[in-house]
């Protein structure tokens, strides 16, 4: 039997050493290996990726993506990994010179790794990584300028994901495009295609808000508070039994959900937020539940490590929260009293109170700031938005709560709290280096 002892080859095509006036740069990757690729990560720090890609087949993958660019000298690492656990890596250094003008909308809407969106009056833009059709405009080429999104729908709110991204037009319609990995389109169909334009999901449901994971899980809320998901159910974090179907990923039936299925236990929700294998939301009630994984983390908060549950549990500690967000290994919420508590792993100060003890119910931020919202960062920590519009950040190496880098204040902020808008609607958004970034100034692109 032949041993693979052979590292996967990188090669940057477009990026390496750049010189550019813009706040995104293209950046454009070959990877190949002599056997198969299992994994590939862009990061733009030690433990925050702005690409990841878990689900390869073959020996070859190109990576065509936008990154942000802060001004002066950055770094990114483009990491590939094949299925005998062989690495390697490849540093991209590139220089902005001039910092750019932003473009203005009128809201933000979730961004997850690299895609933004945002609304100017009932249009919808798109910008970033659009290598699985996920800008919407019938290509799936990365823009670093604004694109409307195809179809003449008027939408009243947007997110974005990974591989896909949502919108809600305001006749309450749900539409999903991009990559349906897991069904995570929600139109009925496993087939793991891309869906270059706008997609109406399946079902009857009319959602007031959606919400897209880290891993190609989706949920939603109709105006009553019934929490709907779909797409990825590995852990149970769709809320419905794992059993409930399959998808075919790598050659591999996974559980899965592809149509919009209403969450077990008969709760009603304010808000609700999905991360990687975990789902979390705030009742009517003020109390938070989670469901899904733990992730060995105590990341669904009831004081155990490593629970799994299909059904939503109830967060221990009696904390009256307004909203939650939760990522891959810690959530946070916030409190009826503007508090920001969190829970889960502790890495690199990812709790904010100070310490790198993990915790497995929710612990009170270090600060007396009064906070509006609260989103957790990728690779760890979280950024929330005070009340007076500063946006203060933490984890990955800072343990309290620290303003971001400019002092910009925001007057309407994602859900996320990853990018926002000042009070002339221009908007920016953040990374791992926590200082905002305007979104390219143009005027937005036909596509």
């Amino acid at each position: 039997m032949r041993v693979d002892a052979e590292a996967p080859v990188i090669q940057i095509t477009s990026g390496q050493n750049a010189t550019v006036q813009r706040d995104t740069m293209r950046l454009r990757a070959v990877l190949t290996d002599d056997d198969e690729l299992a994994r590939a990560e862009i990061k733009d720090g030690p433990s925050s990726w702005l690409y990841h890609r878990s689900h390869i087949r073959g020996n070859q993958l190109v990576i065509d993506t936008l990154v942000s660019l802060a001004v002066g000298a950055n770094e990114f690492t483009v990491r590939a990994t094949d299925v005998a656990g062989n690495a390697s890596s490849v540093t991209v250094r590139a220089t902005r010179t001039t910092a750019a003008l932003a473009a203005r909308f009128d809201a933000i809407g979730e961004s997850r790794y690299a895609t933004g969106c945002g609304l100017r009056a009932v249009t919808a833009y798109w910008w970033g990584n659009g290598a699985f059709g996920q800008l919407g405009n019938g290509r799936t080429v990365s823009r670093d300028v604004p694109v409307p999104v195809s179809g003449g729908f008027a939408y009243s709110s947007v997110a974005a994901g990974g591989g896909l991204t949502c919108g809600i037009t305001v006749a309450g319609d749900t539409y999903c495009w991009g990559w349906n990995l897991f069904g995570a389109l929600g139109a009925g169909s496993p087939s793991p295609v891309s869906v270059l334009t706008p997609q109406k999901i399946a079902g009857d449901a009319r959602f007031a808000a959606v919400t897209l994971g880290l891993n190609y899980t989706t949920c939603a809320l109709t105006g009553g508070g019934e929490a709907f998901c779909w797409g990825n159910n590995g852990a149970g974090q769709a809320g419905v039994p794992r059993a409930t179907g399959s998808c075919e990923v790598n050659s591999v039936a996974q559980p899965c959900v592809t149509a919009p299925a209403r969450v077990q236990g008969g709760l009603r929700f304010a808000s609700i937020s999905v991360g990687m294998f975990t789902t979390c939301a705030v009742a009517v009630d003020g109390q938070a539940h989670c469901w899904g994984s733990a992730n060995q983390v105590g990341l669904l908060g009831n004081g155990a490590q490593s629970t799994a549950s299909e059904l939503p549990l109830a967060v221990s500690g009696g904390v009256q929260f307004t909203a939650v967000s939760v990522g891959e290994t810690n959530a946070c919420g916030v409190a009826a009293e503007g508090a920001v508590y969190c829970w889960g792993s502790n890495r690199e100060g990812a709790i904010g109170d100070g310490t790198t003890a993990d915790r497995f119910t929710p612990t009170r931020v270090s600060s007396s700031v009064r906070f509006r919202a609260v989103g957790v960062r990728n690779g760890g920590g979280a950024c929330a938005w005070a009340e007076d519009g500063t946006v203060y950040c933490w984890g990955q190496g800072r343990g309290v709560p620290a303003p971001l880098a400019t002092g910009l204040k925001f007057t309407r902020i994602s859900p996320d709290v990853k990018c926002g808008l000042t009070a002339d609607g221009s908007a920016y958004c953040w990374k791992t280096g926590l200082t905002p970034v305007a979104v390219p100034g143009e005027e937005p692109s036909a596509g």
